[in-house]
C-alpha cells in the first residue's frame, strides 16, 4: 500500500510526539591475545548486558566475560496484587541511551503486555514489587521497549511485538512504517526461525482484538505474527 506524503508526515509527527526513540550502548567483547582461543561471539552490537568482568584461565589460555548479577528495579505500587502478571526477564539489563536499565522479557507471559497492566519483574534470582506499565517509549521491528512505573529509577521493559497489546499509534506504525523502522536487537530466540518475521519487506504482523472480562473489546490489540501464504 502506497502512503500519500501529508499521511506519512501525520504519522511520524504522532509518533515522535507520543514516543521517544532510544538505542542501546554497544558493547564491548571480550578480548584475548591471538594466541588464546576466540572467545564467545559478541552479543549484537546494540545490546549492553552490565558490568562485567574478565577472567583470564592461564591453564586453558581462555578470556572469559563474567557479568555480575543486578538486582531488579524496587517497585511500590500499591494497587490489586493479584491482577498483576508476574514476568520472566533475562537476568542482564541492558542500557539505553540514558543510561536506564531496560529488563528483556525472557518468557512468554501469561497474557499480552500492555499500556496499564500491572507487572512483577522475576528473575532467576529475585521477584520485584508491583509496578506498572506506563507508556511506549522505543520500537523497532521485533520489540515494543516500555516505560515502568513504581519506581524512583528510570528503567523500561522491552518485550517481543508478538507478546504486547498495542495501541492505534503503533499499530499504525508496525503497519505503515515497517521499512524503515531499525531491525535491531534481532528478534527474541523464540522467533529466530520464523521465515514470516526474518523475511518480510513489508509487516508481518497482524492485530487481534482483545477482550476484557466483560466480553467487551479494549483499545489495545494482540500482535500477531501473520502465517506464511
Amino acid at each position: 500500500m502506497m502512503i500519500a506524503g501529508p499521511l506519512l508526515y501525520r504519522l511520524l509527527t504522532e509518533w515522535h510526539k507520543n514516543t521517544h526513540w532510544q538505542h542501546d550502548n554497544a558493547r564491548q567483547p571480550c578480548s584475548a591475545p591471538s594466541s588464546y582461543p576466540s572467545p564467545p561471539p559478541p552479543q549484537p552490537a546494540d545490546e549492553d548486558t552490565g558490568p562485567a568482568c574478565h577472567v583470564l584461565d592461564l591453564r586453558t589460555n581462555t578470556c572469559t566475560e563474567v557479568h555480575k548479577l543486578q538486582p531488579l528495579p524496587t517497585l511500590r505500587l500499591t494497587d490489586n496484587v493479584a491482577s498483576a502478571v508476574i514476568i520472566d526477564v533475562a537476568d542482564y539489563p541492558t542500557r539505553d541511551s540514558r543510561q536506564n536499565r531496560t529488563w528483556i522479557v525472557a518468557e512468554r507471559p501469561p497474557r499480552p503486555l500492555g499500556v496499564g497492566t500491572l507487572i512483577k519483574l522475576q528473575t532467576s534470582e529475585e521477584l520485584s514489587g508491583l509496578g506498572r506499565i506506563a507508556a511506549v517509549n522505543g520500537i523497532c521491528r521485533y520489540w515494543i521497549s516500555f516505560a515502568i512505573s513504581g519506581s524512583t529509577e528510570r528503567c523500561s521493559l522491552r518485550a517481543p511485538i508478538p507478546w504486547t497489546a498495542l495501541g492505534p499509534t503503533e499499530r499504525r506504525v508496525l503497519t505503515y512504517l515497517y521499512h524503515v523502522l531499525q531491525p535491531l536487537p534481532p528478534p527474541h530466540p523464540h522467533f529466530a526461525d520464523n521465515a514470516t518475521l526474518m523475511l518480510s519487506t513489508r509487516t508481518p504482523y497482524e492485530f487481534v482484538a482483545i477482550t476484557n472480562g466483560d466480553g467487551m473489546e479494549v483499545d489495545l490489540m494482540q500482535a500477531n505474527i501473520r502465517r506464511s501464504s
